[in-house]
């Protein structure tokens, strides 16, 4: 009865990771979620082969479904190494061939695994304890998985600092999402440093769905998958003004698509993590508002397309809730066509004084003219006929 217990809470745990798959899907254009559909689909076929090899007697039956298990756990960490580089908000694109290269290193690892009978590079020994499957890992096998679990614990240590700086209504879930989403870890770093406790830490790993059904009505409560971080790429990839953040110690560590496309229109194939001193070179007053991390506005000119541009630049201090400066955020503003205006409006004024110049001249001139006549006419007058004096007079 308890075995029967024991597998149909298996069993629904399976099914939750199904439910928790397809909530998944429906995101499945938010940036990141597709490697995490990976890594559940992992999980999900990982959870199956430990209810698989619980249920078989033979050997080699159960060494099929550990192989496995071992396989879909050495997939999950280039799944989750994507999921946590897109989920922190890089839009730097990972060209195809390195996610190619990154999948072909565990690919070839987990064949070592299958091929483990005839190379022995994965376990030294493999026996049946009590209708129990126990085998012991080679030294090289105990170096791959330190690696894996350093790798995972930086993926870890990368979205507690995401957390962190996201809003503060976000901030207390998003920290235990990550707890009950570690906790697969936790049972598998238990599991290498005590071999013995493989048994059942083995069945307590397909428990997880449980934990994973409660991640979910977390994020479905909060919204994850729909405001973090996809309104925030929404609001600054649609604004028309390019944006450029850099951190306190003058590396460019974000912008949108707008600030990308600018730069590379300048020759700048690649902008983050370089150095504001380089990118900045050509405008040593913008460079400084940023390293001083300063509020502050400059202009700028530069040839693009063959075309002279002018820029305005706003720079405001990047700051958190404990008003400390972090870097500095700059504002790009095209004000080409808005100096044109400027400067043909000054053309049109100076043509505008002229023309007042040329006809004030013109009309000055025969009033002069017809003044020195009368001067001339008064001089003459004493001597004039009486006639003539008077039509002088009138």
């Amino acid at each position: 009865m308890d075995s029967t217990i024991e597998l149909v809470s298996m069993i629904a745990s399976l099914i939750m990771m199904g439910i928790i798959l397809l909530s998944e899907y429906g995101f499945r254009r938010v940036r990141g979620v597709g490697y995490l559909i990976g890594l559940t689909i992992c999980r999900m076929i990982f959870s199956g082969a430990i209810i698989m090899e619980q249920s078989r007697s033979l050997l080699t039956e159960k060494l099929i479904f550990r192989n496995i298990q071992h396989t879909m756990l050495n997939l999950m960490v280039p799944f989750l190494i994507l999921f946590v580089y897109y989920l922190i908000g890089s839009d730097k694109i990972i060209k195809l061939r390195w996610k190619v290269l990154l999948f072909t290193v565990f690919v070839l690892w987990s064949l070592l695994v299958w091929l483990n009978p005839e190379l022995h590079l994965i376990f030294r020994t493999i026996e049946l304890y009590n209708g129990e499957l126990i085998t012991t890992r080679t030294i090289y096998s105990i170096i791959f998985t330190l690696v894996c679990y350093s790798i995972v614990a930086v993926c870890i240590y990368f979205l507690i600092h995401y957390v962190r700086n996201i809003r503060d209504d976000f901030r207390k879930p998003g920290m235990w999402v990550l707890c009950l989403g570690s906790l697969p870890l936790v049972l598998e770093i238990i599991k290498f440093v005590n071999p013995e406790m493989s048994s059942w830490l083995l069945r307590l790993s397909v428990y997880c769905g449980f934990t994973g059904m409660i991640m979910l009505v977390i994020a479905m409560r909060y919204k994850f998958f729909s405001i973090v971080p996809y309104a925030r790429d929404a609001v600054l990839d649609t604004l028309q003004e390019s944006i450029l953040i850099a951190n306190a110690s003058g590396k460019i560590i974000d912008s949108n698509k707008k600030a990308v496309q600018w730069f590379l229109e300048l020759g700048h194939a690649e902008i983050y993590d370089r150095e504001m001193a380089e990118l900045l070179a050509p405008w040593p007053q913008w460079q400084k508002l940023c390293m001083s991390m300063q509020q502050g506005s400059v202009e700028i000119d530069t040839w693009l397309n063959g075309e002279r541009k002018i820029y305005s630049i706003n720079v405001y201090p990047l700051q958190k809730q404990s008003k400390h400066t972090q870097g500095s955020i700059s504002l790009i503003f095209d004000i080409t066509e808005k100096q044109r205006h400027l400067e043909q409006i000054a053309q049109l004024n100076q043509l505008k004084d002229q023309l007042f110049t040329i006809v004030s001249h013109d009309i000055r001139s025969p009033l002069a003219l017809q003044f020195q006549l009368i001067e001339l006419l008064e001089e003459d007058r004493a001597r004039m006929e009486s006639d003539h004096r008077e039509i002088v007079r009138r």
